[in-house]
């Protein structure tokens, strides 16, 4: 049975382009030993549940680009991380859902200016959305590694624990390590273009716009003005 509340935050979030949601509760990410100031009880007294969120595939990257593409100077150029801010945009409408349910909760986001830095590839595993694999990402069993956790939130509501997805590189004869630097496997470093792109997992691979946004950021943002420019 899914938990309403639940529900309707993932139907809140669904149209902005993030459409993997799951939650466990808190007591499961203090057993995982984050340091003392990053416990549950720490970041929100009184925690009870742990709310995951993520987008797998490119729904995410076509709902921002709509979205660019109402003010593509004001909204590209105008912001350093625009994907990060068109995604705290979203994550805004799962904290209204929360309050407006009466539910005191604190949102955290993976984004590298987000304060407090949380171990999300911890929180996706513990979540069940995915599980480690040898590139150093959370894998999910559809979308392999062409997915991302997108924002969390602690919550001081006991929510019904969504189930584990499947640990899909159990038994995968992994054709990724061929593409892995020497040293780094099951570290982030390891997540190159070339090792994601060998993965057996991929339902729907990025975009190379959005590939291009990821791994050269200049590059990838130069592509994207010109197409919204040019449509």
């Amino acid at each position: 049975m899914r938990d309403p509340l639940l529900a309707r935050l993932a139907d809140a979030i669904h149209d902005g382009g993030i459409d993997l949601v799951a939650a466990f509760p808190s007591v499961a990410y203090d057993a995982a030993g984050p340091p003392p100031e990053l416990t549950a009880g720490a970041l929100l007294p009184g925690a009870r549940s742990m709310i995951v969120v993520g987008s797998g595939g490119t729904h995410l990257w076509r709902r921002f680009t709509d979205w660019l593409a109402v003010d593509p100077k004001g909204r590209l150029l105008a912001e350093a991380h625009p994907l990060d801010h068109y995604v705290a945009g979203v994550l805004d409408r799962g904290s209204a859902v929360l309050a407006d349910a009466g539910v005191r909760a604190r949102r955290l986001e993976p984004t590298f200016l987000f304060q407090p830095r949380i171990d999300f590839r911890r929180l996706g595993a513990l979540s069940g959305l995915g599980a480690p694999s040898p590139i150093g990402m959370v894998v999910h069993p559809v979308f392999g590694p062409w997915w991302a956790l997108r924002g969390a939130w602690l919550c001081d509501r006991d929510l019904v624990p969504t189930p584990p997805l499947s640990r899909p590189c159990e038994g995968c004869p992994a054709p990724c390590r061929a593409a892995i630097p020497p040293g780094s496997e099951g570290t982030i470093l390891a997540a190159t273009l070339a090792a994601r792109t060998a993965c057996v997992l991929s339902a729907e691979r990025y975009s190379d716009e959005q590939v291009a946004y990821h791994y050269t950021p200049d590059e990838g943002l130069r592509r994207l003005a010109a197409r919204l420019e040019a449509s």
